[in-house]
């Protein structure tokens, strides 16, 4: 195995994820790619305001609080295993371009990420299309 994509938010199933991916890299000696994605700024339509309204994407300090805690969790892994990348775009297609990108071998997602439970129900919705729009393989660790 050459090579391990992780997704990583910072939830709980994301860090899971990601000691998974490390002991499997150990065992391999693939790299690990930790992707950390900020969804990009989000415009809301109203009629009655000009223009509408922006939602802001997640900040900066969110992303490196998400570096600090992927850097936490491999600690032991050697650095030249490891390739820490953080994005903006949308998280599914992201993760299924820097999967072809990176020609990894493996797509290593949690169960469920951040997404509020109106959007997620046994699998997260990214996980979940990530599952059907990739063409590498995809381990959901619960």
């Amino acid at each position: 195995m050459r090579g391990i994509l992780v997704a990583v938010d910072g939830s709980e199933g994301s860090k899971r994820a990601l000691r998974f991916a490390v002991e499997l890299s150990r065992q391999t000696g693939a790299l690990v790619h930790t992707l950390t994605i900020l969804e990009p700024p989000t415009k809301l339509p109203f009629a009655f305001l000009d223009g509408g309204i922006t939602l802001p994407s997640p900040s900066k300090q969110h992303a490196d609080e998400v570096e600090a805690m992927v850097q936490s969790l491999h600690h032991d892994l050697p650095r030249e295993r490891l390739n820490v990348m953080v994005k903006v775009g949308r998280p599914a297609e992201l993760v299924v371009e820097q999967a072809e990108v990176h020609d990894v071998d493996l797509i290593v997602m949690g169960a469920r990420g951040l997404a509020s439970p109106a959007v997620r129900l046994l699998v997260g919705s990214v996980t979940e299309k990530v599952l059907r729009q990739s063409q590498r393989p995809v381990t959901v660790v619960p």
